[in-house]
Parts: C-alpha cells; sequence; structure tokens
C-alpha cells in the first residue's frame, strides 16, 4: 500500500521523541539494582538489548517486573523502562528512520472533490495508510503498552531511579497517549481499521474528521463519533497535553528552540476539535 502523507503530528511529536532518546530519554539507565533475581533478570536484559535481540530482552524485563510486583504493581521503573524500550524495538519503532522516510510527507496535500479541505491542508491520520509503517492494531497496543508500563513511574508509584519528572518519561507518555486520543477516534470500534481521515483544514483552522470512499475520495466531512470514544479521546490528548508539559518544565530552558511548544499547539488543537466531532 502505497504510504503518502501520513501524519503531522505524529511526525513532530516522533521528532522529539527520537531526539529525547540522546539526551533526555531516560531508557538509559544505573547498573541494575534490587534484589539478586530482579537484578539479574535486568542485566539479562540489558544484554540481550545491546546485542539486538530485543525479543530477548522483552522477556528479560518482563521476568524482572514479574518478580518484583508484577506488571500491577512492581515498583521497580528500570525493569518497567526497559521492557518498553525492548517492546519498541521489537516492534520495528524505528523513529529515527521514520523521519528520514517521511521527510516529505509533511508537504501540504489535498483532494480537490465536493467538502475536500482547503489548499495547504495537512494530513494528520490516513485511513489509507500505515503510520510508522505499522499497522493500526500493532500502534494501538504499542501506545497501550507504553502506558500501562510507564505510567505507574509518572505517578510516582515506583522506586524513583527513573524519576517521575523525568523528561524523557513524560514524552513518551505523551506520544503513547496522543497515539491513543488520535486512534480511538479515526478507529471508534478499534477492530484495526480506520473509520475515518483526521485532517488539519487551513481554510478554517481547524481540525476535522471525514470518510473517504475506496478511491481515498472524501465523501462526508460528517461523522459520528460514539460518545464513549469522544470523552476517552478528549481525556487521553489531555494527559498528553499534561505529560509533555512535564516535559517542558524539566526541559533547559523550558524546552526553548525544540518543537514542543509547537506540538503541544497541535495537541490542544486536536483536543478541541475532537470536542467538536
Amino acid at each position: 500500500m502505497k504510504k503518502t502523507a501520513v501524519v503531522l503530528v505524529l511526525v513532530l511529536l516522533a521528532a522529539i521523541f527520537s531526539g529525547c532518546t540522546k539526551s533526555t530519554n531516560m531508557l538509559a539507565w544505573a547498573a541494575p539494582s534490587g534484589s539478586s533475581s530482579v537484578a539479574a533478570s535486568k542485566s539479562s536484559g540489558n544484554a540481550a538489548f545491546a546485542s539486538g535481540d530485543y525479543a530477548a530482552a522483552m522477556a528479560a524485563f518482563n521476568d524482572a517486573v514479574a518478580a518484583s510486583g508484577g506488571v500491577a504493581g512492581s515498583p521497580d521503573s528500570e525493569a518497567r523502562y526497559g521492557y518498553v524500550k525492548a517492546y519498541c524495538k521489537n516492534a520495528g519503532l524505528d523513529l529515527a528512520a521514520f523521519l528520514k522516510a517521511y521527510s516529505g510527507s509533511m508537504a501540504p496535500g489535498y483532494m480537490a472533490s465536493p467538502g475536500a479541505p482547503g489548499v495547504g491542508s495537512y494530513m494528520l491520520i490516513n485511513s489509507q495508510t500505515l503510520p510508522f509503517g505499522m499497522t493500526v492494531s500493532q500502534l494501538e497496543n504499542l501506545a497501550n503498552t507504553v502506558i500501562v508500563y510507564l505510567k505507574p513511574i509518572a505517578d510516582g508509584k515506583c522506586d524513583g531511579v527513573v524519576p517521575s519528572d523525568a523528561a524523557g518519561l513524560n514524552v513518551n507518555l505523551a506520544f503513547a497517549y496522543m497515539l491513543d486520543g488520535i486512534l480511538v477516534v479515526a478507529d471508534t470500534n478499534q477492530d484495526g481499521t480506520l473509520e475515518y481521515n483526521l485532517v488539519s483544514d487551513t481554510t478554517d483552522q481547524k481540525i476535522k474528521a471525514c470518510a473517504v470512499n475506496a478511491s481515498n475520495i472524501w465523501t462526508s466531512w460528517t461523522v459520528t463519533v460514539p460518545a464513549s470514544n469522544k470523552n476517552r479521546a478528549v481525556g487521553d490528548l489531555g494527559n498528553a497535553i499534561n505529560y509533555l508539559n512535564v516535559a517542558i518544565s524539566k526541559t533547559p530552558n523550558g524546552a526553548s528552540g525544540t518543537m514542543y511548544p509547537q506540538v503541544l499547539s497541535i495537541l490542544q488543537k486536536i483536543q478541541t476539535a475532537v470536542q467538536g466531532v
């Protein structure tokens, strides 16, 4: 399937997400700590990750999570973050490569048909393409995994080795909640198939949802999103905004010179637009 204009907001947040791996991202940690079995599992996980065996790294870090209280209760922030790091790599999520491959996807585009967005509008998510080269189901699972494993760290329920206000941690959670918030609207029944496109329409500076037919022609700006989906999306996007604000507060010079403020503005617009869908 041809990968055309994909996800502007995902591209922007991916740029931050990718950049954080070089500095503020807390995926790199100190030497293993805790009980001997937990420490041994984390050590194995680090070694497997370094060798590129991400499936083995996932298994080892998950063993550490299980041995220290399970997904619902483990306080070991290193094990939790290690699992997410390995999970993303194993799923093939390489954001740096994504940005390079889709550097041309940020060009404005539109389709000339009744009800089409105006010239210069941007596609936020396209129902006929695969964002990040991953299926929608994979992206939905990715967002859920990041939230389940990392939210307890940000909520201050873990050991503090990875600080709850770490910029990288909060950017990762912002990414996951943003992704979940967009997909719960575009994939209303969560079956892995996007029902709608989300478009930033520059004619009235709003973000809209629209249906398309099999030929990828706009057919309607009028869509019905179940109230439960809408409420979840608004909440998800609110969480994304909050986590990104934490990241901004912990970044030197308040994220000056980064794309954080730009992404924050887009997230706020999407949240407002979703409320009106």
